[in-house]
């Protein structure tokens, strides 16, 4: 999810109610409360949980609802800041939610190996509830730690994590997990639009990415449908690979002006520095919506802008 903010810098509740609204319309079946689009790293911890509460509230339990915590951009793999981070994931134990998801690049430093990543991650299990379930989230900010399929072997006999967001875009490695996966409660969400129709087939449960704060009812047809109309499927990932890359250019700004334009949200601040990139190969928002229109009627499916 994205956060909106005020025109003097505060979290928008009024817009954030529409875009809870907006993602449910477009056919999400959970959403991500607290992440790097959030623009997490520059929310104060009571901001982060406030948000995640709201939203909780919002959706009051039409889909699972999933997020993550962040005390601080560093590296957390150090005794003091593990304490730290399993005070703060403590305050979200009665939250409900269905996971709290745990950042990879907060178990282990850059340059420590797989194995300090899995004593902390064991180090942090021993002091949460067992009841409470988990995620992992291969965060890219401050440094992306990509899990590999021992550390998902480990993982998945905890018992303990469900969710799994993620960011290698690698089919090779996606495959590789898996497997490491296969037969467990613990579902792996892509978030690379390239990759992600190979990843749908080879079994991962759906997708968690940027793209979804764009047109998140074409990924959802695209999560449903990619069995039964193939070749429909090919078409529209290739479109979505080509969407992608107009999001990606001034993120989370250019997004947030396009929701703004559209009156879903009030303005278009963010407080992440935005680089003031041009729009790429000639896309922009406002040019691409004739095609969108056009997979609509394709799809037989409504804007979620109309339906709310």
């Amino acid at each position: 999810m994205l956060t909106p903010f005020n025109a003097d810098g505060g979290v928008d509740e009024d817009s954030c109610e529409r875009l809870v609204e907006w993602y449910l319309a477009g056919g999400c079946s959970g959403l991500f409360a607290n992440c790097l689009s959030s623009e997490m790293y520059d929310l104060s911890l009571e901001e982060q949980m406030k948000l995640i509460r709201f939203v909780q509230r919002r959706v009051a339990g039409r889909v699972p609802v999933v997020a993550s915590v962040a005390p601080g951009r560093g590296e957390l793999s150090g005794s003091a800041s593990l304490r730290q981070y399993v005070d703060t994931i403590r305050e979200l134990v009665d939250a409900d939610l269905a996971a709290v998801v745990v950042l990879t690049n907060q178990l282990a430093n850059a340059d420590e190996s797989d194995d300090a990543l899995m004593q902390n991650g064991e180090a942090l299990l021993t002091r949460l509830d067992p009841q409470l379930h988990l995620g992992l989230y291969e965060c890219p900010d401050p440094y992306k730690r990509i899990v590999n399929p021992e550390v998902l072997s480990w993982a998945r006999k905890t018992g303990r994590f469900y969710f799994l967001k993620d960011t290698c875009c690698s089919s090779v490695q996606i495959r590789a997990k898996l497997e490491s996966l296969a037969g467990s409660h613990f579902r792996l969400y892509n978030a690379h639009t390239g990759t992600l129709l190979g990843s749908l087939r080879d079994g991962a449960y759906g997708y968690s990415g940027v793209g979804a704060n764009y047109v998140p009812h074409l990924y959802a047809w695209l999560c449903h449908h990619f069995e039964d109309s193939p070749q429909l499927a090919e078409e529209l990932s290739g479109f979505l690979t080509r969407l992608n890359m107009l999001i990606g250019v001034r993120y989370p700004a250019g997004i947030k002006e396009y929701l703004k334009g559209s009156g879903l949200i009030g303005t278009s601040r963010c407080r992440v520095s935005v680089k003031n990139e041009p729009d790429i190969e000639g896309l922009t928002y406002g040019g691409i919506q004739s095609e969108i229109l056009k997979w609509e009627e394709r799809l037989a499916l409504p804007s979620p802008l109309s339906v709310i």
